[in-house]
């Protein structure tokens, strides 16, 4: 398998993770680091000895790249996915897909008429401690499903390592955007397609990220499950999908830990194995260039387009039900 040429746009915290992935794969090499901000394209262009610029169109005409990594504010994705599919590129972009459902079917749109290949790094899809969860649901372990939850709490938001004014925003930041689009993938791939979204989402300012949400996500099943998001409490910050059955429960806590119980005795661990489950995305994508018959099990696009979907209801509910069905 030849390796395939990458530029990453986007020298933060995210591009700068997945940089150092596409340094350690055998299948991928980094050519070009992309940022308006160019001493950090250039602080990340030295870690690895290639090149960088704060050109954009240097990304897209160069022919020794084939694979474009977009790890920028989502208000750039949109943008930045047509022009690299429009240069004959194919794309990794970051979560979530775009800034909204329009934008998704958009992308959607141009990546059918390019043929390329697209992929969203929505992690928890090779999480194994999810497919541990997974497992275990089929096997019984806590009997018949009664509810699920997804629980986000965070002393502040940003947090404390993210250092971007951006995600502090209404327009594109916030923890439901950030964080819950990863649980709201992992909760499909638990328990089915989310059929309709009932929430409120509370506000500090009309600017600013959301402090706070309460809802509902139903799932075709007719299972239900709770929304709760807090920020600003004394916490240590957290993130779950929980499984309330007729035998015990589940939960998936951070982004790779596993917890059980039965009956009525304490949670225990059950999986406890960090991964790097990037390096398993970079690995399948190139194989899925490599041979389009390749079943590969990455997010695609589609996918993450029904993610923002859900991330669009919860904003716009208001306290109304609002359908999931456009992809």
């Amino acid at each position: 398998m030849k390796k395939y040429g990458v530029a990453v746009i986007g020298a933060g915290v995210i591009g700068t993770r997945l940089s150092d992935l596409f340094v350690s794969s055998d299948k991928t090499e980094l050519i070009l680091i992309c940022d308006t901000n160019q001493q950090a394209a250039k602080d990340l262009a030295t870690k690895h000895n290639i090149d960088y610029t704060s050109d954009i169109n240097t990304v897209f005409t160069r022919n020794d790249i084939d694979i474009v990594y977009i790890g920028v504010p989502p208000k750039y994705h949109h943008e930045l996915t047509i022009q690299a599919l429009d240069h004959g590129k194919h794309v990794i972009c970051e979560k979530p897909i775009s800034l909204n459902s329009s934008e998704s079917e958009s992308m959607l749109l141009k990546l059918s008429d390019t043929g390329k290949i697209g992929a969203v790094n929505l992690i928890l899809r090779y999480s194994l401690g999810l497919n541990e969860f997974k497992k275990l649901l089929g096997e019984g372990y806590i009997g018949e499903l009664r509810r699920v939850d997804i629980s986000l709490s965070y002393e502040n938001w940003p947090r404390s390592w993210q250092n971007v004014a951006w995600l502090s925003t209404k327009e594109q930041g916030g923890a439901l955007r950030e964080v819950g689009s990863h649980f709201y993938f992992a909760a499909q791939e638990l328990f089915g397609k989310i059929k309709r979204v009932n929430a409120i989402v509370q506000y500090e300012s009309d600017s600013g990220a959301e402090t706070g949400a309460l809802g509902t996500l139903e799932f075709e099943s007719g299972l239900l499950c709770s929304l709760n998001l807090i920020i600003g409490t004394p916490c240590e910050d957290t993130n779950s999908i929980t499984a309330f059955g007729s035998k015990g429960k589940l939960s998936f806590q951070g982004w790779y830990q596993l917890f059980g119980s039965q009956s009525k005795e304490e949670l225990r661990p059950i999986f406890d194995k960090y991964e790097r489950s990037e390096l398993k995305l970079i690995d399948d994508y190139c194989m899925k260039i490599e041979n389009p018959n390749h079943q590969a099990n990455f997010v695609t696009f589609k996918e993450a387009a029904n993610v923002q979907e859900i991330l669009d209801a919860i904003y716009n509910s208001n306290g109304n039900w609002i359908e999931i069905n456009k992809f």
